[in-house]
């Protein structure tokens, strides 16, 4: 039995070396993980993963079909009797909105995104959320570009609808490289984001493969990193982007991430605040001492504080 179950387990290792080493496809899978979700979750009824009851479900126009997305308004918004007929008429109030962009597998009601939604929520802030191509209950198949392009699309909807209140961008894992090519785009195009707040971010894809959990298996491999990740190694340089990125940015990392490197997120910082321009609004590295690790750092006592204070005078 335990012989048998051995043979299976190597069987099984063999078989997902091969197709490591000889299929792109799936060295992208494993970047995205978009298959990963829950089918018995209901994306269109944002109320039964526990958000106010003014939260919309939308979609937005991508490039590559719809995008599933949700409206969460800060709680200080007055009540309307007709919701339904203005459902996004508070985005106009000139309150703060967050542009959020989640990290890879599963969709935008996993439990550690809704709850920084409803973080921000209740501290009056509006929340726009939204699943990229591939992912949730939008259409189309993810790339690099593709999930920039659709970052792109969620932020010139926002602006369709408050063409004037400040908007931030937050980036969590892999969402922080969406953040990082959002925001330099945006800054190219000199119509810069308010802020941008990066949560447990890597400073590229090829790093953060080298160091993370799901490549230990195959770290001792031959060429493992010449062959499998060598075509990563331009793939979401976020540290090569923020040299662009001129608006104030904060960079939050946990000590005990356990799924990229704190070491990643420091680097990030330090590459740059050196290869930004002098005249480029502060950039802050906040370090959490333990406890958050990967998806809870919304948890953490300091946050509201610290982003109130970003809020209100747009420097550290």
């Amino acid at each position: 039995m335990f012989k048998t179950a051995l043979g299976t387990i190597l069987l099984l290792y063999v078989v997902l070396v091969i197709i490591m080493y000889t299929s792109p496809a799936a060295r992208e899978l494993v970047i995205y993980l978009h298959p990963l979700k829950n089918p018995f979750e209901d994306l269109s009824n944002p109320g039964s993963f526990g958000l106010p009851e003014d939260t919309v479900n939308f979609y937005i126009s991508g490039q590559a079909g719809k995008l599933g997305a949700w409206d969460i308004p800060g709680q200080h918004v007055t009540k309307m009797q007709d919701p339904m007929t203005h459902k996004h008429s508070h985005l106009k109030d000139g309150s703060p909105i967050f542009l959020y962009f989640h990290g890879n597998a599963y969709t935008r009601g996993t439990g550690h995104r809704t709850g920084l939604y409803k973080l921000l929520s209740s501290m009056g802030y509006h929340v726009i959320t939204v699943d990229y191509r591939g992912f949730g209950d939008s259409e189309g198949k993810p790339s690099e570009l593709g999930l920039i392009q659709d970052g792109l699309s969620a932020w010139q909807w926002i602006r369709s609808q408050s063409p004037e209140a400040p908007l931030y961008i937050w980036g969590h894992s892999l969402g922080s490289g969406v953040a990082g090519g959002v925001a330099k785009a945006l800054c190219d195009e000199g119509s810069p984001p308010s802020g941008v707040i990066l949560e447990a971010p890597f400073n590229n894809v090829w790093e953060g493969a080298i160091k993370h959990p799901i490549t230990v298996p195959f770290r001792f491999l031959p060429y493992y990193n010449e062959t499998v990740l060598d075509e990563v190694k331009e793939v979401f340089r976020t540290d090569k982007r923020l040299a662009d990125v001129y608006c104030p940015i904060l960079i939050l990392h946990d000590h005990d991430d356990e799924i990229i490197s704190f070491e990643l997120g420091k680097k990030l910082y330090e590459t740059a605040k050196n290869s930004r321009k002098p005249d480029a609004d502060p950039i802050k590295f906040v370090e959490l001492n333990g406890r958050h690790g990967h998806k809870m750092i919304y948890q953490s006592e300091k946050l509201p504080g610290l982003l109130r204070y970003i809020i209100q005078t747009y420097s550290w």
